[in-house]
């Protein structure tokens, strides 16, 4: 699975402006899953999360689902070149410094 490929189909959802996705440990002990982090072009639509959840994961086979949640956020963690850091992009980390909406991933 490669993150871009996860990136460029979140970024097909209208309410999306940006995202990137990162692996986490897989709670049940099966390596790394696919988890999502988002900017939507409006803030206040944070409450779509579950949504845009639910019609990436339709359009993924099993394998590639964000099994690892999506997590809505107002701004990424970017280095002095403005690239961005993906290793800060960990969930047990970003809600404590930026007040993360996640959603977990819908069960099939």
């Amino acid at each position: 699975i490669t993150p871009s490929e996860l990136e460029n189909t979140l970024l097909q959802h209208p309410a999306v402006e940006e995202a990137y996705v990162v692996g986490v440990s897989d709670p049940d002990g099966g390596g790394t899953i696919p988890s999502a982090f988002v900017k939507l072009r409006n803030p206040r639509d944070f409450t779509r999360a579950k949504e845009i959840l639910f019609w990436a994961n339709e359009k993924f086979p099993d394998y590639k689902k964000l099994r690892g949640g999506l997590h809505v956020v107002t701004s990424f963690p970017k280095g002095r070149s403005g690239k961005i850091l993906r290793n800060a992009l960990v969930p047990d980390i970003i809600p404590e410094t930026t007040g993360l909406e996640f959603s977990t991933p819908l069960s099939d």
